[in-house]
């Protein structure tokens, strides 16, 4: 899959129809054809523990300005299952980590560069474990600006929304095939917004994207997890839902666990990657028995 033309990329699928289809003009189908579809159709069916899955983890990493999200997720490097560490930096915000000379950074000025970037990394060897997308947010923005580019004018229409919502969607799915076939981890940091709840009057934080789009992406990843600042300063990374979040971590039951929250020093990103790591060895022992 490719996001160098995010719009044919994204474009919407026919739905598929489950009727009978009219016999108009055309000869029926028949037995022998329907009953080597059949068979075709059966080859297909696979048991849930034989899917094909390097077993990257992907993530969306959700936080406000400042709290750390750059940091945490450079610090994949310092786990044994997550480096070597690839950012793309499209937000700039890299001052974080200017200390750290084993990060490496890619800054992309523009749609088409994200889609070399990616084209890249699914395609060409390279050492990278780890991919840091930094943000989705800005990364929905300079979608949006080609998309008004390309249509001429400088306002936003509800079709300009709609086109950057199946173009952020693509991207995210794009990505998510990497750690499915590489085994590549990739992380997207996003930034946190606030919508209140009309019947309940609750203040909901979402990933920052165009409320279609964080459906979509947040659909798409294994994990959607909060990095917060609680009123004593102490950070607190949360991964299951509450009445103010959508958080999850896709995990088999069995097995080592996710930890459902981490605080402090315990955020890291080894202690989750170790853990999503062995869940895949274990798959594959099974498989292998």
């Amino acid at each position: 899959m490719t996001i160098k033309d995010e719009r044919a990329a994204a474009a919407p699928k026919e739905e598929p129809k489950l009727t009978t289809p009219k016999a108009e003009n055309k000869e029926p189908m028949s037995l022998a054809t329907t009953a080597l579809a059949l068979t075709k159709m059966a080859d297909r069916l696979v048991k849930a523990n034989e899917t094909q899955d390097a077993w990257g983890f992907n993530m969306v990493l959700a936080g406000h300005h400042g709290v750390g999200k750059t940091v945490l997720a450079s610090s994949a490097q310092d786990s044994q299952w997550g480096k070597d560490v690839i950012i793309i930096d499209i937000d700039g915000g890299s001052r974080s980590i200017s200390d750290r000379g084993d990060v490496t950074l890619f800054r992309p000025t523009s749609w088409s560069e994200i889609g070399q970037i990616y084209e890249y990394l699914a395609n060409e060897k390279h050492s990278f474990k780890t991919i840091v997308i930094d943000s989705l947010t800005e990364a929905q923005k300079i979608g949006l600006d080609k998309i008004k580019a390309e249509g001429g004018h400088d306002s936003t229409s509800l079709p300009d929304y709609g086109k950057s919502n199946d173009q952020i969607i693509a991207m995210a799915r794009a990505f998510r095939t990497i750690s499915q076939t590489k085994g590549c981890h990739v992380i997207f940091t996003t930034l946190l917004t606030e919508e209140k709840d009309s019947s309940t009057g609750v203040v909901l934080l979402r990933p920052a994207l165009t409320p279609k789009a964080a459906l979509g992406v947040c659909g798409a990843v294994d994990a959607v997890v909060y990095l917060q600042a609680e009123e004593g300063g102490e950070r607190v990374l949360v991964m299951r839902p509450n009445n103010r979040i959508v958080a999850k971590v896709r995990q088999p039951r069995s097995g080592p666990q996710i930890p459902h929250e981490l605080r402090g020093d315990d955020i890291t990103m080894d202690a989750i990657l170790k853990i999503a790591v062995q869940q895949g060895k274990n798959k594959e022992e099974k498989e292998s028995n």
